[in-house]
């Protein structure tokens, strides 16, 4: 995985960091794709220390705060974007592994199903979805309503393992991270060839 530093409007990547230090209009086809005069981090943590230790980068003549305490819809945000450099260690989950950790979790918590960029599955709390990093964070379950632990019915297991196969391929394509809390209409089926041909195209 490589790491860059956009800039953000709505949805779209306008500007990127440079290898230079300056934030030019990003041009590029699509956000995956990296230039060589892109500034890149090995590293997730590196990528957001920089970051945290930033407090305002100039965009376009304009000071952008990096960090702000809070923003509009259509203010320029400053986020670390993923990209994929190589096929994952694990090409799909399985309902059964998806089962197994169900049941494991403890509804005590406000808990979120993950996958990272290696494509393994984990139910982490909710604090740990928001702050580490994963391809894929599921809507979260809330504490005490029976959607994780030995006692639940998994009556929700088929749409939700459906929803994290079609993040899973939404991410393979974009190479984003992807937050998702349901499903679309391409069936299971559709869904992993979709997944097998984006993992050969790595």
């Amino acid at each position: 995985m490589k790491y860059t530093i956009d800039v953000y409007k709505m949805i779209f990547t306008t500007h990127r960091l440079k290898k230079d230090g300056s934030f030019k209009e990003f041009k590029g086809q699509h956000e995956k794709e990296l230039s060589d005069d892109d500034y890149t981090f090995d590293d997730y943590y590196e990528a957001r220390q920089w970051k945290e230790n930033q407090t305002v980068v100039e965009v376009d003549g304009k000071r952008v705060e990096v960090n702000p305490t809070s923003s509009g819809l259509i203010d320029p945000t400053v986020r670390i974007r993923p990209h994929r450099t190589g096929k994952p260690k694990k090409s799909y989950i399985t309902k059964a592994e998806l089962q197994k950790v169900l049941l494991a979790g403890d509804d005590n918590y406000n808990n979120c199903l993950v996958i990272d960029f290696d494509g393994y599955l984990h139910l982490v709390p909710f604090k740990q979805a928001l702050n580490e990093p994963y391809a894929v964070r599921f809507e979260t379950f809330g504490a005490g309503n029976g959607y994780v632990g030995r006692e639940s019915s998994l009556n929700h297991i088929d749409d939700t393992y459906l929803a994290l196969l079609q993040s899973w391929a939404i991410h393979l394509t974009s190479h984003d991270k992807v937050y998702r809390d349901y499903t679309s209409g391409e069936t299971k089926e559709e869904t992993l060839n979709e997944i097998l041909e984006s993992i050969e195209k790595l």
